[in-house]
């Protein structure tokens, strides 16, 4: 079993996510699991006393300077493996979007709270 650090709550100033939610689409089970999924990590958050700042899609994709569009979902990759060269191999294969993408967001929460 992975343990936190005890001093998480000092490394960690908020949690950045992106505001997503089950669409009209889904199935009612996917929409449940993805309901439970979010109430895990609000949960955790919560124990923590972690604020969550959600972005939307446009917010932190503005910040990570990738246009709006699905078309250019692959560029999140590229953006990354400019900003992290040496980790470039995380970011490699085309699945690697929603990594690098996660790895965006972050980097756009604190362009956003640094603007604060």
């Amino acid at each position: 079993m992975t343990t936190f650090p005890s001093n998480l709550r000092f490394i960690a100033r908020a949690l950045d996510g992106e505001f997503v939610g089950a669409r009209q689409t889904d199935a009612k089970a996917s929409a449940f699991a993805f309901g439970r999924a979010r109430g895990v990590i609000e949960g955790v958050c919560g124990t923590l006393s972690l604020p969550i700042v959600f972005l939307t899609p446009t917010t932190w994709k503005r910040l990570a300077d990738i246009p709006p569009g699905a078309e250019n979902k692959d560029l999140a990759r590229t953006r990354a493996i400019a900003r992290w060269p040496s980790q470039a191999d995380l970011f490699a294969r085309k699945r690697d979007v929603d990594r690098a993408e996660t790895a965006l967001i972050a980097v756009a929460g604190l362009k956003r709270e640094a603007r604060q």
